[in-house]
């Protein structure tokens, strides 16, 4: 009985030796991204919270004003728009979606928690119907009014990456670093960024951070590889790649060996073709697609193929299963995007 207990108690701190090394095996670049986006949630929350402490300070204070300006007889036009059937002023009647218009008219100044709170909810309406350029509207006025929310900073650094607005998405990042220093090693979505603003160095830099919180991702080793690649050449990158050993996910590793310079894009494609994980058609196996096509059209483009890129990167584009909206999940699109514009 004793020694079936201790076999017991074996196999139970096996498996959770086992569970804890698997979760940090299939620990990848969206994994860090939730973590990251946690952590700014209930930052927001806090930064809310105060905010909505210093707006009803500040709407007791137009109050005061207000009443002192009926007694001297005056009104202020612009804040005390009336209606002329009952009086009440055109920021009492008017709906979200009027209210919304009403900051849109002017220039998205946006006055106090309302106002953001409105800018908040178009912001999410056009993102969740992939309107992205409009989403950036929205979400650059709310930051203007609060620069000092990480949160609200970096979704402006993932809607500008979407609508291929570089420049703006790295200024977005930087400003979430600035507010948390303790954030850079997370944001990959920086580094994606850079390369694409043509910031090679800043890029290397970026993922060579990201490596310290995200060990064995092979996507963090393309991606510095690439931007290495843009500093100096091929050769040089692949001598100076990330070595990866650990990330199990389908076709990982023939992604790794093809930039390591030890397989093909067929051999790819090959392996992501694979049902061992997912039946053929399922969004998991298509997920395998996605990133086999997407990494082969990178390295393609890398050696100088950029016709064959573009049908590759094409291919991925078409095989995403999920919904719009996902970071790596636009990357496709957003290449063929800046690609095609550039020529």
């Amino acid at each position: 009985m004793v020694k079936l207990l201790w076999w017991a108690l074996g196999a139970v701190s096996l498996l959770t030796v086992l569970v804890y090394f698997g979760g940090q095996i299939l620990y990848s670049m969206e994994d860090s991204d939730a973590e990251v986006t946690r952590m700014m949630r209930e930052r927001r929350a806090e930064l809310e919270a105060q905010w909505e402490r210093e707006d009803q300070a500040d709407r007791q204070k137009k109050l005061a004003q207000s009443t002192s300006d009926d007694t001297d007889g005056s009104v202020d036009t612009k804040t005390q728009e009336t209606s002329p059937s009952n009086g009440a002023t055109k920021e009492q009647t008017e709906t979200p979606s009027k209210q919304a218009d009403r900051i849109a008219v002017d220039d998205f100044v946006l006055e106090s928690a309302d106002d953001v709170r409105v800018a908040l909810g178009r912001y999410r309406a056009n993102f969740e119907k992939a309107e992205y350029d409009e989403a950036f509207r929205w979400i650059d006025a709310v930051c203007l009014a609060q620069p000092n929310n990480d949160f609200y900073q970096a979704q402006k650094g993932k809607v500008a990456f979407m609508t291929c607005k570089f420049p703006e998405c790295v200024e977005a990042y930087d400003q979430v670093i600035k507010i948390d220093t303790s954030l850079k090693p997370q944001l990959w979505q920086r580094g994606l960024a850079l390369y694409y603003a043509d910031q090679f160095k800043e890029g290397v830099e970026q993922f060579e951070q990201h490596q310290k919180v995200n060990s064995q991702d092979v996507e963090n080793s393309v991606w510095h590889f690439l931007c290495e690649a843009k500093v100096s050449n091929v050769e040089t990158a692949r001598k100076q790649m990330i070595d990866i050993q650990e990330d199990s996910r389908i076709p990982m590793y023939e992604i790794f060996e093809m930039f390591a310079g030890r397989k093909k894009p067929e051999d790819v494609i090959k392996a992501a073709q694979s049902t061992e994980r997912a039946s053929a058609g399922s969004p998991g196996h298509k997920l395998q697609l996605y990133y086999a096509y997407l990494y082969v059209g990178l390295f393609q483009e890398i050696n100088g193929d950029a016709k064959a890129s573009l049908e590759s990167m094409n291919k991925a584009k078409d095989a995403w299963p999920l919904s719009r909206g996902d970071f790596m999940g636009e990357v496709a699109r957003v290449h063929i995007a800046t690609r095609t514009k550039k020529n």
